[in-house]
C-alpha cells in the first residue's frame, strides 16, 4: 500500500468516526455528511470474518462498511445506540455509541461471535 492510499484509508476512518479508546470501540462520526446515507434500500456485499461472501439487506437512511471483518451499519436516528447482533444469543442494545470491552475485543479478534453492528447515529451529530 502506498503512503497516499494509507492516508486515504486513515482519513476515511476519521470521517466515519471509528475510534478505539481504552480498548473499547467507539463510533463518533462528526465529519460524516448526511448525504452519504443511502436514499433507498440497498444490498451491502461484504466478506465475513470466515472469508465468505455475504449480503446484508439494508434500509434507506443507512450507510455500511466493515471493521475488522465485522459489518457495521450506520442508521439515522434520534439518539445514539448500538445493536450488537450475535449468532447464538439475542441481540444486545447498548444505549451509547461505545461497545463494552468484551464486545470490542471480539470484533478485534475477528472471532465471529458478533455477526454485525447496527449503530444508530443522531441526525444532528452529522454534517448537513
Amino acid at each position: 500500500m502506498t503512503g497516499a492510499v494509507k492516508e486515504e484509508v486513515l482519513a476515511r476512518w476519521g470521517e466515519l468516526g471509528v475510534q478505539v479508546r481504552a480498548g473499547k470501540l467507539r463510533f463518533a462520526p462528526r465529519l460524516l455528511h448526511r448525504s452519504e446515507f443511502e436514499a433507498a434500500p440497498y444490498k451491502f456485499n461484504y466478506v465475513d470474518v470466515d472469508g465468505q461472501d455475504q449480503t446484508w439487506d439494508l434500509p434507506a437512511g443507512s450507510l455500511a462498511f466493515t471493521y475488522c471483518g465485522t459489518p457495521v451499519s450506520y442508521e439515522l436516528s434520534e439518539r445514539a445506540s448500538v445493536l450488537v447482533d450475535r449468532p447464538s444469543r439475542p441481540s444486545e442494545l447498548i444505549t451509547d455509541a461505545e461497545l463494552p470491552l468484551t464486545a470490542s475485543e471480539s470484533v478485534f479478534a475477528r472471532d465471529g461471535s458478533i455477526v454485525r453492528l447496527i449503530v444508530r447515529i443522531p441526525r444532528e451529530a452529522l454534517r448537513a
